[in-house]
């Protein structure tokens, strides 16, 4: 067999000198949701509240840090009890951007659970696949290098898979599986939104106590910041080879003084107006009113800055003639391993 091909593509959110926002931190017990003072929720219609079915969507590695899953928690139920519209034009941003026609809770949540659901720390340079050969009734067990580089926060690996396996079809891989918890499970789509998250989300001086210094508008902005990161790798996810857009890779930063001198050179810039970092952006604009009541200027000077340093890494006039093409690839079929064996 011929030496299989490995060049992923890894796309993740870099954050820059001075567009990092440190984290917060909070525990169930005393944490105080944005929007939802009695922590109330109303069911849907399938029986569970949109927090329940945010709760249940995601699945972590079981080597996820709880301190970690814990402030992610927090986030998705901030989203889920979102319920600000005094911002309209936010709102048709960022719709305009995602494809969402409206604009809430509930369209926003069920749109980030579409393309992300496997969630892993990133403290590893290999990811574990296999890649699945039919004319050999065998999965060819392997892994390539998937550590994000330094100063990414988040990283989405699922069109690195899909990519992997349009390298290798050639040599008649024509199915992929990925390992989650000991489990090889089958890769069936960029919609599979497999994502590791860095350290650089999370700040090394978090303090699960909500001392004098951190209060709940601080807690707020954290958590607005780090959903613009989750969203922004949603985003990945999306697109397709044909129209140029496929994960809405990012670019090189150009040396013409249109982005800041250290991004010059690094994949941090998007090509299209409605990649990655508008969408973090805008994400920040559309649900700033989770901060409206507990927020101080002080605690959002820093979001600001953060919103300002993704928006200015867009190289092209944010229209929709700029608009790349969503549409993620085909899925790709299901296929029987069962009685496969496992190649060397």
């Amino acid at each position: 067999m011929k030496p299989l091909t490995f060049m992923p593509l890894l796309l993740g959110l870099l954050v820059s000198c001075g567009g990092k926002v440190d984290e917060e931190s909070e525990t169930t017990a005393e944490v105080t949701y944005a929007n939802d003072p009695t922590g109330s929720e109303s069911p849907e219609a399938n029986g569970l509240s949109l927090g329940e079915r945010l709760a249940a969507h995601f699945r972590y590695t079981s080597d996820f840090a709880a301190e970690d899953k814990l402030f992610l928690t927090f986030d998705m139920k901030n989203l889920a009890n979102w319920s600000d519209t005094s911002r309209p034009e936010a709102l048709a941003k960022l719709g305009a951007v995602t494809g969402l026609t409206t604009v809430n809770a509930e369209t926003l949540s069920q749109w980030y659970m579409d393309r992300v659901t496997y969630l892993y720390p990133d403290n590893s340079s290999e990811f574990d696949i296999g890649l699945i050969i039919p004319a050999e009734q065998g999965v060819y067990r392997t892994s390539f290098s998937s550590g994000a580089a330094n100063g990414v926060a988040a990283l989405n690996i699922s069109a690195s898979l899909f990519q992997i396996l349009a390298q290798n079809q050639d040599q008649g891989v024509d199915g992929l599986q990925f390992l989650f918890d000991g489990d090889y499970l089958p890769f069936r789509s960029t919609h599979e939104g497999i994502v590791k998250i860095g350290p650089n989300l999370f700040s090394p001086d978090d303090t699960q106590e909500e001392g004098q210094q951190v209060g709940t508008g601080y807690r707020l902005v954290k958590s607005l910041f780090r959903l613009n990161v989750l969203m922004h790798e949603a985003r990945h996810s999306d697109g397709n080879t044909a129209a140029g857009s496929f994960g809405f890779a990012h670019v090189l930063c150009p040396d013409d003084g249109s982005v800041a001198s250290e991004l010059v050179g690094l994949s941090a810039c998007d090509k299209f107006a409605n990649g990655a970092y508008n969408v973090g952006g805008q994400v920040i604009s559309a649900l700033i009113g989770i901060c409206d009541k507990d927020c101080s200027p002080a605690d959002t000077g820093g979001l600001d800055a953060a919103r300002i340093d993704v928006l200015s890494r867009i190289l092209v006039d944010d229209v929709p003639e700029n608009y790349g093409d969503g549409t993620p690839e085909a899925a790709l079929p299901t296929i029987d391993t069962s009685a496969y064996s496992i190649l060397e």
